[in-house]
Parts: C-alpha cells; sequence; structure tokens
C-alpha cells in the first residue's frame, strides 16, 4: 500500500498527510487515539530518558505532525533519529 511505501521511505510529513486524508468514518478519534496518547507518553519518556539514549518504538501514526512525537520531543531539546539498520 502507499502507506506502507511512505513509511520506509520515512517520508513522516507524508505519512501524516495521508493519515489526514482518511474519512472520520474510518479513522475514529484520531485525536484520542494519537494527539492525547502522544501528549501522555512525553509525560511518561523524559524520566525514562533521562539515562540517556533510548530506542522508542510506537506506531508509525505517533510520528508526523505538530502533535506528533518526534516534534513533541524536538521542542523539549531532544535529538531524535530514525533507525534505519
Amino acid at each position: 500500500t502507499e502507506m506502507t511505501t511512505v513509511y520506509f521511505d520515512k517520508d513522516v510529513m507524508r505519512l501524516g498527510e495521508l493519515i489526514d486524508s482518511y474519512p472520520a468514518e474510518l479513522t475514529g478519534n484520531m485525536d484520542y487515539m494519537l494527539k492525547d496518547r502522544n501528549v501522555n507518553w512525553m509525560k511518561v519518556l523524559p524520566d525514562l530518558m533521562k539515562t540517556g539514549s533510548q530506542f522508542i518504538a510506537v506506531g508509525a501514526g505517533h510520528l508526523p505532525g505538530e502533535n506528533g512525537l518526534i516534534s513533541l520531543l524536538r521542542k523539549q531539546g531532544y535529538k531524535v533519529t530514525a533507525v534505519t539498520k
């Protein structure tokens, strides 16, 4: 599918566009599923990362956008890099 291709291309912006393009009838409450859960993760992650670099695996939908984990972590000064191998 296009989403799989975009994910493997590491095109986070396009991934967000695809997620936003799905009709609400199919996706349900995306604020709860993504934004609210990301905000809750941001209450937990800083304590987990105090000891150093961490590998954090989440669903791809949690990555893009201003309320995505990548943006939220960077806003708090963290360096976020993709694991490619």
